[in-house]
């Protein structure tokens, strides 16, 4: 079965510079997830995690995470991240999405 991304919640949306964005998805693959990466527009690399940490409300359960400050010197606009998702197996699949900033 191929990877399967649900579209990101963030909160709050529009991002608000200086102030903290979590973002969720649920991620599934039937080999199972190896990792989950949400490269940002500052061309970071960032892990996105579900284990009960890191702002994860419950480990395990296929929602993967991320809590990150916005640069309090963003400037307001339309920006782009994306999530790559790596199977056990080694598929990859990635998905763009679209960042506001208030």
């Amino acid at each position: 079965m191929a990877i399967e991304i649900t579209p990101i919640k963030l909160d709050p949306d529009p991002l608000v510079p200086g102030k903290k964005v979590k973002g969720t998805c649920k991620v599934t693959s039937d080999a199972g997830i190896e990792s989950v990466k949400f490269y940002d527009p500052r061309d970071w690399l960032l892990t996105m995690y579900d284990d009960g940490t890191h702002g994860d409300e419950i480990a395990g359960d296929n929602v993967y995470t991320l809590e990150e400050q916005v640069p309090y010197d963003t400037d307001a606009g339309m920006y782009y991240a994306t999530i790559i998702v790596t199977a056990k197996k080694g598929n990859v699949e990635r998905k763009t999405i679209e960042l506001r900033i208030a």
